[in-house]
Formats: C-alpha cells, structure tokens, sequence
C-alpha cells in the first residue's frame, strides 16, 4: 500500500463514527447515494489495486526479460 492509500485511509477510518453519525440526519435519498458512492469507491480501490498488481507482475516479467536478454546477447 502507497503511503497516500495509508493515509487516506487512516482519515477516512476518522471520519466514518462522524459520518455514521450524521447519516441518520440525512435525507433517505442522499443517504442512498452516500452509500452508492461508497461502494463505488470501494469497487474503484479494488481495481485500482488490481491493477497495480498486474502492472507489478508485468514489470517483473519486462525485467526477468531484460536480464535474459543481456544474458545471451553478450
């Protein structure tokens, strides 16, 4: 996890008891949306962090690659 992911979610897990809070104060319609949205996120992070796996598993590959190249080109 990047030290930004870290901290984002650090501040979000602060800021959830105050918003759990507030959400019974909400309007039923924004308090739907307000959990689409989360969800929403949560998917987005998921695919996010899928994504960079890949790239990682890739880039691993590029490098493995190289080696092998270097190895039997000189």
């Amino acid at each position: 996890m990047t030290r930004l992911s870290a901290q984002q979610e650090s501040e979000l897990a602060s800021l959830m008891p105050q918003l759990q809070g507030e959400a019974a104060s909400l309007p039923e319609e924004t308090r739907a949306r307000v959990i689409q949205l989360i969800a929403q996120r949560e998917r987005l992070q998921q695919e996010i962090a899928s994504w960079i796996a890949q790239m990682r598993d890739e880039m691993q590959t590029v490098s493995q690659n190289n080696r092998l190249l270097k190895t039997y080109t000189s």
